[in-house]
């Protein structure tokens, strides 16, 4: 299981109206709990709830029994997914003593519901004075190393308010909490309308998002909790808020929800369940606004949890080689998911929200150990404002040289360029798609970022970074490729061009001739632009790449490829998830150990007519 939920008791010090806890215990409900939580087995997150839980006396012994359960039943999760224990609290009457006993006990994180700031929480929860202790326990956690979450009710008592309060809370706390959940208030008496509860919570997304906090940290970023969440269509622009979603496939079907007529015309419909069934009695006028274009189907799938989907793709192992025999362990380790582009073979899901700097460290720690390549990749790493300190980082603990993989739209700014090359990368690998603005920011759907590009490389070349371009070809910059490699002679005669070849590599890329051409379509200018290279002097690569064609589709012949190491998955390098496949035709061909063979989603596309063995 994912996240189980155990309700430990339903007492609470608090009086809020929109709250169906009891001021008197349910003895029954306190016996069941170590009962309920023997039964869970196997899941990643335990959330123990209430109530107020803190009202238990017993809470730190549940706790650890919780956690010697969770240990006996880790068999079946991977070493990357969290196994963690959630405590949602108001935090009153938390201290430090009772919060180092609880992460002793095996406490991870402290949700904290705040229905408002200061006289709006005290308002909203019936109690004079419970604000400050719900500030003290806040800091208490904090202060022995708990992870801080907020849980904000949206209320029509706080619809005023709601977008003020992370920022709020974060100044008077001075932490900034790693996630922020926006819930519908569901036994409120003065129930919020399920189209002003939405307008709310973009407006508190909106807020999160632009809010500064200290030291350079990353704002929290938004959740939607799992009661009563209202389907994405209504939201004004859903595929900016998917990060609050997280849809997977197989999660249409819930308990409390309906689907409208419409929603099967939906690009979403087979992960969203619809409606909340008890907006649709209160508002029989709802309908569906089915979600048609493929971007923001895109931005609203996650293949489990965001949790889990960071995790997956915040490290990949890759197999770099050289046509002198040389092959080395890479790992492109993901900063930042969030880009100031949006190319439509981008296979990241750039909605996900930043990932923590500690699993980034840690990454760098295991490249390290492994003696691997470190390439700094994302999205757009350069957004990440501790970039400079992971480059120092990597260097500090022995990674073999670090790579940047990025668009060179902020590196137009020399200082950051500078500060960049201070602290150590070695090397530049700069996405450019094509040879000027009408054809780049086409593909990258972000005009006026051409010229920006452009700028940074100059940047790149000023302070001397060893720079490679990388030119991603698809149906719509196909025939420019012999124009960008005169771009480069022209401008940047040092650094080298690498082809590669537009990848259906994930769901996130969409599998359409459109997008993916033939190889064969692109033989001409392909060869055009090799040829173009030879006679100006400018080194083309990338046949070396799992991200190129077929070695024996490459027009000009092997040449210099023919010493290639085996592309061979060997053990240190990983599993490529099954990607990609060598037809019958690549039986007995003399290069089947160098090529990496061809992609299934092409060859669902295409087949493999146009493949031969050398």
């Amino acid at each position: 299981m994912d996240v189980v939920r155990i309700e430990t008791n339903r007492s609470c010090p608090l009086r809020c109206r929109h709250c169906a806890c009891a001021s008197n215990e349910d003895p029954a409900l306190v016996r069941a709990a170590p009962r309920a939580i023997a039964e869970t087995g196997e899941y990643r997150r335990l959330v123990l709830s209430g109530g107020e839980p803190l009202l238990r006396q017993d809470l730190e012994r549940l706790i650890a029994f919780a956690r010697a359960q969770q240990q006996q039943h880790v068999t079946g999760l991977g070493p990357s997914e969290a196994r963690t224990i959630a405590l949602e609290s108001s935090a009153i009457g938390l201290d430090r003593s009772r919060a180092e006993a609880l992460r002793a006990a095996g406490l991870d994180v402290l949700r904290v519901r705040v229905p408002g700031f200061e006289r709006d929480y005290e308002r909203i929860t019936g109690v004079p004075g419970s604000f400050a202790s719900a500030r003290a326990g806040m800091l208490a956690a904090a202060s022995v190393g708990l992870e801080l979450e907020l849980d904000l009710p949206i209320l029509r008592a706080n619809l005023d308010v709601i977008a003020r309060l992370p920022e709020q809370l974060c100044e008077a706390l001075g932490v900034t909490p790693s996630k922020v959940w926006l819930r519908l208030a569901r036994h409120d008496p003065d129930p919020v309308e399920l189209r002003t509860a939405v307008a709310a919570i973009e407006a508190c997304d909106e807020a999160i998002d632009a809010m500064a906090v200290p030291a350079g940290d990353h704002p929290p970023r938004a959740r939607l909790a799992i009661d009563r969440v209202p389907p994405p269509c209504l939201f004004t622009r859903p595929g900016r808020i998917g990060h609050l979603f997280g849809l997977s496939r197989g999660g249409a079907e819930q308990v409390g929800y309906r689907r409208l007529p419409g929603c099967e015309r939906c690009t979403v419909v087979d992960r969203c369940p619809g409606f909340p069934e008890a907006d649709l009695a209160r508002d029989p006028s709802l309908t569906p606004a089915p979600i048609a274009d493929e971007r923001t189907r895109r931005r609203l799938t996650v293949v489990r949890g965001i949790d889990d989907q960071i995790a997956r793709e915040l490290v990949s192992r890759e197999l770099g080689r050289d046509v002198d025999g040389n092959a080395w362990l890479v790992h492109t380790v993901r900063v930042q998911f969030l880009c100031n582009q949006a190319c439509d073979f981008c296979f990241v899901s750039t909605h996900l929200p930043h990932p923590p700097p500690a699993a980034i460290y840690a990454a760098l720690d295991r490249a390290a150990a492994e003696q691997a390549v470190v390439a700094l990749s994302g999205g757009e790493p350069t957004l990440n404002p501790r970039l400079c300190e992971y480059v120092r980082y990597a260097k500090q603990v022995g990674v073999r040289s670090v790579e940047l993989q990025t668009n060179a739209i902020r590196l137009a700014d020399p200082s950051l360029c500078e500060q960049l090359a201070a602290a150590g990368i070695d090397t530049a690998f700069v996405s450019l798609h094509g040879s000027r603005a009408e054809v780049c920011d086409a593909i990258t759907n972000a005009p006026g970022t051409w010229a920006k590009t452009v700028a940074g490389l100059d940047q790149l070349a000023r302070v001397g970074v060893g720079t490679r371009i990388n030119f991603v070809m698809c149906r719509d910059n196909a025939d420019d490729f012999p124009a960008t490699v005169e771009l480069v002679a022209s401008r940047w005669p040092s650094f080298v061009l690498t082809f590669s070849f537009v990848a259906p590599s994930t769901d996130l890329v969409p599998r359409t001739a459109a997008l993916i051409p033939r190889y064969s379509d692109v033989f001409g200018p392909l060869e055009a632009g090799l040829r173009r290279g030879r006679e100006l002097g400018v080194q083309v690569t990338g046949f070396e790449s799992m991200c190129s064609i077929p070695l024996c589709l490459k027009p000009d012949g092997l040449g210099e490829y023919q010493q290639l190491p085996p592309a061979g998955l060997d053990a240190q390098v990983g599993d490529t998830g099954g990607e990609f496949e060598k037809p019958e035709v690549c039986d007995g061909c003399s290069q089947r150990e160098r090529c990496w063979g061809v992609r299934r989603g092409y060859l669902a596309l295409y087949g493999s007519s146009e493949l031969h063995a050398l």
